[in-house]
């Protein structure tokens, strides 16, 4: 038994090493999983608050516009749906200046 042991020991611990190392790439890509998934949450969030605020002004500033276009961007990037587009287009037909 010793001598099938010695024999092989490399081998064995090889095996542990990789075993351990898949753990670890495995819970390392869960955990970079999560996070995007939350960064998209949150992006999404802020833009339907956005878009929610100057719907209800009437009117969606230059500055405003180019906000959302750059949080939908990184949206879109993460792999976000179509409904912040959607809302996005919506504030592209408000107009610009504040009716007084």
């Amino acid at each position: 038994m010793i001598d099938f042991i010695a024999k092989y020991w490399l081998q064995f611990a090889m095996g542990l090493m990789a075993g351990g190392f898949t753990t670890f790439c495995r819970y390392i890509w869960q955990q970079q999983r999560a996070i995007k998934d939350g960064v998209k949450a949150l992006l999404k969030d802020r833009i339907i608050g956005i878009c929610n605020h100057y719907r209800e002004k009437g009117n969606c500033p230059v500055y405003a516009l180019e906000m959302i276009d750059a949080l939908y961007n990184e949206y879109a990037n993460l792999g976000g749906n179509g409904t912040a587009e959607t809302l996005r287009n919506e504030m592209r037909t408000l107009p610009r200046e504040a009716n007084d």
